[in-house]
């Protein structure tokens, strides 16, 4: 049995002879099975077997996210409906309030690592923070800052976390809903104006789409910088083209 401590969302485990693990509820839970210098709390327990307590996690914030479940009260009864192997009602830990460093805190006594989930699940969901499933990884993580959070801290191979990314998704939509796109449809809606009036002939203009559908794709992938894909599309296409030569004045001349 070990205990654990619970104060302002923050769960403290201290079993003899090991280094104590302290972390925000629902850190632990969503980060089972991923490299993370976070010590997995859930190994202090002897029933702990990663591939088959990962897939116990995973089924659980399945159903938590599926359900919409954003309550402790609900969680209890919703997740242990209809089940054999209930989370909360079969071998329920101990609960008691004691004095640490002169502040009372709530103990918990627990048998086992799914006694820690049972725990860890509760105290996230009481911290107000929903579950939710990052827009770009698709893992689950319970909000550290605003709850309308999309993206998670998980950091990737590239060495930037979801949040990152996210934000910078986030800033090229905006620029190309704000100035490339109004550029990118005035300098469009201006060429086929110039190919109507015969400045532009029909493969110059096909040509001029083609590289400027490059262009763009490649300042969405972050390969070209908004200030330079401005640029290219404000050169006047027309302008770039050699005078046609007029006959009769070169003779004259």
């Amino acid at each position: 049995m070990i205990k654990a401590y619970l104060k302002d969302g923050v769960i403290t485990l201290a079993p003899e002879g090991r280094k104590k693990a302290e972390f925000t509820a629902g850190a632990a839970l969503t980060t089972i099975g991923e490299k993370s210098s976070m010590i997995n709390p859930y190994t202090f327990f002897d029933d702990f077997e990663e591939s088959t307590f990962q897939t116990l996690v995973r089924t659980e914030l399945d159903r938590l996210f599926e359900l919409d479940i954003n309550s402790p009260r609900t969680l209890v009864s919703a997740l242990d409906k209809g089940r054999t192997d209930k989370l909360y009602t079969n071998r329920m830990f101990q609960m008691s309030l004691e004095t640490v460093s002169g502040e009372v805190v709530l103990a918990f006594y627990l048998e086992s690592a799914r006694n820690l989930l049972a725990l860890e699940l509760v105290a996230a969901l009481s911290r107000g923070k929903p579950l939710k499933k990052c827009e770009h990884c698709g893992g689950y993580f319970f909000p550290s800052g605003r709850s309308d959070s999309v993206y998670c801290d998980r950091v990737g191979a590239d060495g930037f976390s979801c949040k990152k990314i996210g934000a910078h998704r986030l800033y090229r939509k905006h620029s190309r809903s704000d100035r490339v796109k109004k550029l990118y449809d005035k300098i469009t809606k201006h060429n086929r104006y110039l190919k109507s009036r015969g400045q532009l002939s029909e493969n110059e203009f096909a040509r001029w789409m083609a590289e400027a559908s490059l262009k763009h794709a490649q300042f969405q992938r972050g390969e070209l910088s908004e200030d330079l894909l401005i640029s290219w599309l404000s050169e006047d296409l027309a302008a770039s083209r050699p005078p046609k030569r007029n006959e009769i004045s070169d003779y004259l001349l």
